[in-house]
């Protein structure tokens, strides 16, 4: 548990991760105990300082380091190995005592993780493992969150079901070259096609690009063997309808080449 605290704090710094202020301030208070050990210790050599000294100059912040550890320590949640990687779950909190659950991916015997993922107020997540193809993905809420892979694959919103598939749109984004920051990006869906267990996703031909956040919500038609897409709840705009014959109803809408040749 240590040993993945210690590995994995200085990616998260890399990655701009909110809790590594957190392993700073852990750092800090370490040192301050360390270097408060060796002078009283110098000093009580020197001039036989009393031990009641002693003890109220050092109690404080080995306190402040227990204090410290207690409640900003990462809990490892779950963990799955798989092949020459190991797959982790951690809880922690940031500084306004929020909680940030976050995945991870490290390589046995090295002292490198990845940062996949982090998201405040994930309960109930979990690992899904794939054995055929070594595929290890985040469930948050019972749905798909991301899945490793190069690169790996972010999903958003709930899934929709029709007959043995499950349909779930996987995202990514783009800026656009003359600025910069969150209002010149473009969102793109990739509709995806899983298992009812929720493994062995794949990318179908046909995708949308917005440039804000949707909330997917799913219609699905058992007589036409057909699934529509909407952009926000119930009361959204269809986007597309996906079955043997693609259609889409909006601007940003693209039904790729495979998909009009079956």
């Amino acid at each position: 548990m240590y040993l993945f605290w210690l590995t994995t704090a200085p990616m998260e710094f890399f990655n701009g991760d909110e809790t590594v202020g957190n392993f700073i301030a852990g750092l800090v208070l370490f040192s301050i105990f360390t270097l408060l050990s060796v002078g009283v210790n110098a000093l009580n050599k020197s001039r036989g300082l009393p031990f009641w000294i002693f003890i109220s100059l050092l109690f404080p912040v080995f306190v402040a380091n227990i204090v410290y550890l207690m409640t900003f320590y990462p809990q490892v949640n779950a963990m799955q190995k798989v092949g020459v990687y190991k797959y982790y779950i951690s809880s922690s909190l940031d500084w306004d005592v929020h909680g940030l659950t976050s995945f991870y991916k490290c390589k046995n015997w090295s002292l490198t993780c990845y940062r996949l993922y982090s998201s405040y107020g994930l309960s109930g997540a979990e690992l899904l493992v794939n054995e055929t193809n070594n595929e290890v993905s985040l469930l948050g809420f019972g749905e798909l969150m991301v899945t490793d892979g190069e690169p790996p694959k972010y999903y958003i919103g709930v899934s929709g079901q029709l007959g043995n598939k499950l349909y779930i749109l996987s995202w990514d984004w783009v800026e656009d070259s003359d600025c910069g920051g969150y209002s010149c990006r473009s969102y793109v869906y990739t509709l995806n096609t899983c298992n009812l267990d929720r493994t062995a996703c794949n990318p179908l031909p046909i995708r949308y690009t917005e440039t804000y956040d949707i909330t997917p919500h799913w219609e699905t038609n058992e007589i036409t063997k057909e699934i529509s897409l909407y952009d926000d709840g119930e009361d959204g705009d269809i986007i597309f309808t996906y079955g043997e014959h693609p259609r889409c109803y909006t601007n940003g809408c693209e039904i790729l080449q495979e998909a009009t040749s079956n």
